[in-house]
């Protein structure tokens, strides 16, 4: 009775990428947070990072997810003065799931450390709590997934509450590509007034061989009103699947425009239990 259960987790593990559909004993929506999916069902870890187009996948009930950036170095841009170097260090999102189709998560910002020739290193704690509600509508288990997501930015220092939304859709495409689309759309209150964040961006994942996959990203930013209307990078890197809980991933965000990083470097690390 447990010979196919247990081959099919061997698979997954093996290829390093999460399979078209669960079996009919998995695909089920009867598990939840207090009736945890079975170890042997579990695919290979999905994640938000490290590409900012988030997946539409949530987290498989009962189980604990952690999404770490270990670390990201932002390079200064030429021409400015002073050249400041940045370190992100340690950004976290929590994510747990209660539902085959829902997860509730929160993530804090990096710790930031920012240095210059001249003058002392600037630390800086994270700045915000957010919190969010992953809602599948389409999927789990299928081609094609569709999830919202609405979230809260909760200001550490007593700054207003701010709000929004994200549309998450996903598709596996011919070729072991996965193809990943965001649009969101956020509250933001600044010196200069409130002002709406419009977010969208596209991702494709490939898998090459074994454990090991490649991403290219693109990312935009837009505002309404204040400040630098417009923010574009591009995006690669790899991930690799230490285990069926476990993920490792580097790359580089690319500056497109003038008002973000020329590139930023980073490492992370995923894991579930």
């Amino acid at each position: 009775m447990w010979a196919r259960p247990c081959l099919l987790a061997v698979l997954l593990i093996a290829a390093g990428r999460p399979a078209a559909a669960l079996p009919p004993a998995c695909d089920t929506e009867r598990w939840t947070l207090l009736h945890p999916m079975p170890a042997w069902c579990l695919e290979p870890i999905d994640t938000d990072r490290p590409h900012r187009t988030d997946t539409p996948h949530t987290v498989a009930p009962g189980h604990l997810q952690v999404e770490t950036g270990v670390v990201a170095y932002e390079a200064p841009r030429d021409g400015t003065s002073p050249r400041v170097h940045t370190l992100r260090l340690l950004e976290t999102l929590v994510k747990i799931g209660l539902h085959r189709r829902i997860d509730a998560q929160v993530g804090y910002t990096a710790v930031t450390v920012r240095h210059q020739a001249a003058g002392p290193d600037d630390v800086a704690a994270p700045e915000s709590l957010y919190l969010r509600l992953k809602l599948n509508l389409i999927g789990p288990g299928a081609p094609f997934s569709v999830t919202v997501a609405p979230v809260l930015n909760v200001p550490l220092d007593g700054r207003t509450v701010e709000g929004g939304g994200t549309l998450m859709v996903g598709a596996e495409l011919p070729g072991r590509l996965e193809l990943e689309v965001n649009g969101s759309a956020f509250r933001q209150q600044r010196e200069a007034g409130r002002r709406w964040v419009f977010v969208p961006s596209a991702a494709v994942t490939r898998a090459l061989v074994g454990r090991l996959a490649a991403f290219v990203e693109l990312y935009g930013e837009a505002y309404d009103g204040g400040g630098a209307r417009t923010g574009a990078t591009f995006d690669t890197g790899l991930l690799y699947w230490v285990s069926r809980d476990t993920m490792l991933d580097a790359g580089v965000y690319v500056g497109l425009t003038k008002n973000v990083p020329p590139a930023t470097v980073f490492l992370g690390l995923s894991t579930r239990i």
